[in-house]
C-alpha cells in the first residue's frame, strides 16, 4: 500500500468532509472507559464541535455519526479543498446504529466513495484513515486491521460488532472512513478508548450499508 497510497490520498480526500457546528445543548458527561470521538467529558453552555464525514452521493449526501451531528444548532460542511462552506441539514439518522446522512446543495457533482464488506479484511491488513481530528482538517493515518467483532459500549451507545484498529485516531476523525488498502470505505471511525494508545474502534460496512444503500436509491428518484 506504501507505494501507492499518495495517490490514494489525493483521490480520496475529494471524498472526505469535514464537518463543524455549535454543540448548544447543555450537558454533563461522566467520565467513561469507553468514549466517542468529540467533545471532552464535561461540555459547557456552547461549545465548538468538530468531526468527520464521507461523501456517498454525487448529490451531496454524506454518512457521519449521528453523535457527531446530534444536538448541534448548526452543521457546517467543508469540501475537499474548496472553500466554501456548506450549511447541511441532517436527513436521516439511525441512532441506534451511531450513523447519519446530512444533505448539502452542491454547485456541482460530488466524488462518492466506494464500499467494501466488511468481511472481507482480515486481522493484519494494511487501513488507513483520513479525517478531521482536532479540526486539523484531511489528516492521513495508517495502520492495520488489530480485531473484528468487538463489542463495545459508552454512556450513549452499544457497539456490538466493531472493527478494532491502531491507525492513529483522535477527538475529530469521528465519522470519517476507515480504508482498505485498495481505498474502499470498510468501515466508519466511531470509537476511541482515551487512557490508551494505538486503539480505535469503526462501525463495520456490514452494520450499516444495507441501510445507507436503501436511502440512497430512494434519493435518486
Amino acid at each position: 500500500m506504501s507505494s501507492k497510497l499518495p495517490r490514494l490520498y489525493q483521490l480520496l480526500k475529494k471524498s472526505v468532509v469535514s464537518i463543524e457546528g455549535v454543540r448548544g445543548k447543555t450537558h454533563t458527561r461522566g467520565r467513561r472507559m469507553f468514549q466517542p470521538f468529540g467533545p471532552p467529558s464535561h461540555t459547557e453552555e456552547k461549545k465548538m464541535s468538530y468531526g468527520s464525514g464521507v461523501v456517498v452521493h454525487p448529490k451531496g449526501l454524506i454518512l457521519t455519526c449521528h453523535h457527531v451531528v446530534e444536538q448541534l444548532d448548526t452543521v457546517r460542511i467543508k469540501l475537499g479543498t474548496e472553500r466554501s462552506v456548506y450549511q447541511g441539514k441532517v436527513v436521516w439518522a439511525e441512532p441506534t446504529k451511531d450513523v447519519a446522512i446530512v444533505r448539502i446543495q452542491p454547485q456541482k457533482a460530488l466524488r462518492a466513495v466506494q464500499f467494501a464488506t466488511s468481511k472481507s479484511v482480515t486481522i493484519g491488513d494494511k487501513v488507513f484513515a483520513i479525517g478531521n481530528p482536532f479540526g486539523f482538517e484531511y489528516t492521513l493515518t495508517t495502520g492495520v486491521l488489530s480485531g473484528k467483532n468487538r463489542n463495545i459500549s459508552t454512556e450513549e451507545h452499544e457497539y456490538s460488532v466493531v472493527l478494532q484498529t491502531d491507525t492513529a485516531l483522535n477527538p475529530g476523525n469521528s465519522g470519517g472512513p476507515l480504508f482498505n488498502a485498495q481505498g474502499k470505505v470498510i468501515g466508519i471511525n466511531a470509537v476511541i478508548i482515551p487512557s490508551f494508545q494505538n486503539m480505535g474502534f469503526a462501525i463495520p460496512t456490514d452494520e450499516f450499508l444495507p441501510l445507507i444503500k436503501k436511502y440512497i436509491q430512494r434519493s435518486r428518484h
